[in-house]
């Protein structure tokens, strides 16, 4: 069992997980508007979930449906990925992180409507791969989902290069539609188009 604020230095953590334990603590980066981050949590009242996202006008529409669905074990947070993990989370804590549909185009990152953190390359990248690592717990996962052939390719390259296992991919969540692995509206947007989803899962 873990207490969320023993493994995550955030002010805002201690103050809404408080003292309760949980079975597990995941990371949801990249959190967008919650699809995921609100299925998993319902679905896995046991676990915490932390989101992390760098547009606050996803997180504003995002902390208003987290306090609709009353869900005492979801939080999501205004962070950069690489930022957060070698600022605020402690090594060997983290029981899965969660990548969906990271964009592979960071040019669009660099609008200044609603994005409140600076993005000069690609997030799956070997030293962010090496930290996620380091925070995982022993057995712990890094999940990653996108329809970018080329994005997943290198991510397994980057993954292996810093010593990550790949193994099947396990569901961590049941979808209301057939076709949904994660539940979120990326997701749902490039199954519409007729995209592929491709799933990576590393140990």
């Amino acid at each position: 069992m873990i207490q969320v604020p023993d493994a995550i230095s955030h002010p805002d953590v201690p103050k809404f997980f408080g003292k309760r334990e949980y079975r597990e603590l995941h990371l949801d980066i990249g959190c967008g508007l919650g699809g995921f981050l609100i299925a998993a949590a319902r679905q896995h009242p046991d676990n915490a979930y932390v989101g992390l996202d760098i547009n606050s006008r996803s997180l504003s529409r995002l902390a208003a449906s987290l306090n609709f669905h009353n869900l005492p074990n979801a939080l999501a947070l205004s962070s950069e990925g690489r930022y957060f993990l070698e600022t605020s989370v402690r090594f060997r804590s983290i029981s899965a992180i969660h990548v969906y549909f990271p964009t592979p185009y960071i040019r669009s990152l660099q609008i200044p409507d609603g994005v409140e953190w600076k993005v000069r390359s690609r997030l799956l990248e070997p030293h962010f791969l090496q930290r996620t690592r380091q925070v995982l717990t022993d057995g712990g996962s890094l999940r990653v989902v996108s329809d970018h052939r080329e994005y997943m390719a290198n991510a397994r390259e980057a993954a292996l290069q810093v010593g990550y296992t790949e193994v099947p991919w396990r569901d961590h969540i049941k979808s209301s539609r057939t076709l949904e692995i994660i539940g979120t509206g990326c997701e749902r947007e490039m199954l519409n188009l007729g995209k592929d989803i491709h799933t990576l899962m590393f140990m």
